[in-house]
């Protein structure tokens, strides 16, 4: 037999879960936001971004963890286009 107490423990407890998801929606979507931003900086189309929805699929889901690393480990070691643009072509001269 349930009791009153048994049963405001488990609302609360269902109150707390969805307070969880809504939290964790809102960090996933702060975190695609950032990844736009980054991405738009660099050069590149913000949208490459949206490919961190992968994640919500299961089987898909640490494989795009993977290649985000991957992802990070490339970029940070190649010429972004917005550096490209920044530079002069070879052989012009620089003058300060």
């Amino acid at each position: 037999m349930m009791d009153g107490t048994s049963s405001m423990g488990a609302g609360f407890l269902i109150g707390l879960g969805i307070w969880a998801i809504l939290v964790g929606i809102a960090f996933f979507a702060l975190w695609i936001w950032f990844s736009w931003r980054v991405l738009q900086k660099m050069g590149y189309a913000g949208a490459w971004s949206l490919l961190l929805l992968l994640v919500i699929v299961p089987i898909l889901g640490s494989l795009v963890g993977l290649a985000y690393l991957v992802a990070i480990w490339v970029l940070a070691f190649t010429q972004w286009p917005a550096e490209r643009q920044a530079l002069p072509p070879p052989g012009a001269a620089r003058t300060s």
